[in-house]
């Protein structure tokens, strides 16, 4: 039985063989947002609120065999590369990645991704 994380890789496959190149294979996926995630109820519910204002946005970080992919997976998108914020060459992906303590940010274009690898549902 596949795991939580394999079926979201899946969808993410089904659903954006447009986005992709031609024979390029999706290894890993995870969502991300354009703030800090936050694990306590009171700040979840200020980010409904931050993104229902268009404050808080979701991304989808897709990463293939040649490229890394941050896109845009629209308001209630979870899967879809509704639009592709930037793409990288899978070699040169690590110059546009950061650390922080809790997760990790992507720089896209002068924006910060924010994911957590291991302690988000997918």
């Amino acid at each position: 039985m596949p795991f939580k994380h394999e079926k979201f890789v899946e969808k993410v496959k089904e659903r954006n063989a447009e986005h992709l190149e031609q024979g390029e294979q999706v290894e890993y996926a995870v969502g991300g947002q354009t703030g800090p995630i936050h694990s306590s109820a009171v700040f979840a519910l200020i980010d409904v609120a931050r993104r229902l204002t268009g404050q808080l946005q979701s991304r989808l970080i897709v990463l293939t065999d040649r490229n890394l992919y941050v896109a845009n997976p629209g308001f209630f998108g979870q899967f879809e590369m509704k639009e592709v914020k930037a793409k990288y060459a899978r070699a040169d992906a690590t110059a546009h990645l950061s650390e922080l303590a809790k997760g990790r940010i992507l720089e896209v274009n002068g924006d910060r991704v924010h994911f957590a690898l291991g302690s988000m549902k997918h």
